[in-house]
Parts: C-alpha cells; sequence; structure tokens
C-alpha cells in the first residue's frame, strides 16, 4: 500500500472539497447533538434537509432490534444510498454506501461529497461542527490516505481509505477507481463508516 502524496491530488481536495460557507450554513453552530440509535426517521429527514442533499427515504426496514436502514432515492427517484445505524449500550454505529447508477455514473456526485459528510457527521452527532470531518479529511488526506489495488473480484481497479479518530469517534472514508495513480475527484465515493474509537 502506498500513500497519497501527489501534490495535485492534495490541491484537488482542497479546492474542491474544501468548505462552503453556503452549503453548511446551518451546521456550523455548537457541537451537534447525539440522535438516539438506531435513527428514527424524523432524525435523519431533518438531516438531509440540513445537510442540503435533495435526497428522500425510500424505504426502512428493520434488520433486528437496535439495527434499522433505510434506503435512499435521489431527486430522479433512483435509490442512491443505503443508510444503517446499529445502536445499544455499548455501540453506536453508522454507516452509508453508496449505489451505481445503472448508466454508471456515480450515484453521488463529486460536488456532494461535502454534503454527504455533512449528513453523516448530523446523523452521528457529538462533533465540533457537522463540517469538521469534511475540514480535517483535506487538512490530513496526504498524510492520512492509503491507496491499494485489492485485484480480481472487487469492483474497482484501486481502493482508497481514509480515516481518523475525531472527539471519539472512527470515522472512514472509502473511495473506489477505475485506474490506478488518478485524481480523486476522478474516483467514486464508496463508503462512510462512524464509530466509537475502539469499537
Amino acid at each position: 500500500m502506498k500513500l497519497f502524496r501527489s501534490v495535485s491530488r492534495v490541491l484537488a481536495v482542497m479546492s474542491l472539497l474544501c468548505l462552503s460557507p453556503g452549503i453548511l450554513s446551518g451546521c456550523q453552530n455548537s457541537k451537534l447533538p447525539m440522535p438516539q440509535f438506531p435513527l428514527e426517521k424524523p432524525a435523519v429527514e431533518q438531516a438531509l434537509a440540513e445537510s442540503g442533499l435533495d435526497w428522500e427515504i425510500a424505504q426502512e426496514e428493520t434488520l433486528k432490534e437496535g439495527h434499522v436502514v433505510y434506503t435512499l432515492n435521489g431527486k430522479d427517484g433512483q435509490p442512491v444510498a443505503f443508510l444503517s445505524s446499529l445502536g445499544s449500550d455499548k455501540t453506536r454505529i453508522l454507516q452509508i454506501n453508496f449505489l451505481d447508477s445503472e448508466e454508471r455514473k456515480p450515484a453521488i456526485p463529486y460536488e456532494d461529497w461535502e454534503k454527504a459528510i455533512c449528513l453523516a457527521s448530523i446523523l452521528y452527532g457529538g462533533f465540533d461542527s457537522a463540517g469538521q470531518v469534511c475540514e480535517n479529511f483535506n487538512q490530513t488526506y496526504e498524510e492520512k490516505s492509503v491507496a491499494d489495488t485489492p485485484g480480481n473480484g472487487y469492483q474497482y481497479i484501486e481502493r482508497i481509505q481514509w480515516q481518523n479518530q475525531l472527539n471519539g469517534v472512527h470515522c472512514f472514508l472509502g473511495f473506489g477507481s477505475q485506474k490506478a495513480g488518478g485524481q480523486l475527484s476522478e474516483a467514486e465515493f464508496v463508503t462512510i463508516y462512524f464509530s466509537k474509537a475502539g469499537e
């Protein structure tokens, strides 16, 4: 595995994923509250509105006690993500998996990545602001991001992973690219995973 140390890649992340006051103006106040887990529908709907994503809940499914999964649709009515929350006395896990479209276009365009990270931050709670994870991602991308080639059977030629601990939360962002050594902006956003540090 190798660390991403290309200046051009880092500059692309900093310029295109830098926090926009217009997008996150409602997310920059006091420390975020921590919604009850597993997440309830009103909490997801409110977070979607605050993040600026034009998505809606299409389906809610309880897999087992304490584990709820929501299917999120885009404005075209097509599924864009599965949002999973798992909660108990000792466990607090949030995972968002983004889906491919039939046209082989990313379900979530590059310009919406920041909003998606904002959404996850609001839903998990406990961060200094909804922009904290995205800010830290921009600041530590060169240091913390690792790329590898997973080999046959994996959907992408190259896998890019970033993770860090913020406010006692383990934060993981996963991306996939159809070519090795490309710009991050050319990759697809695959997953967001937040959990208590140490879980």
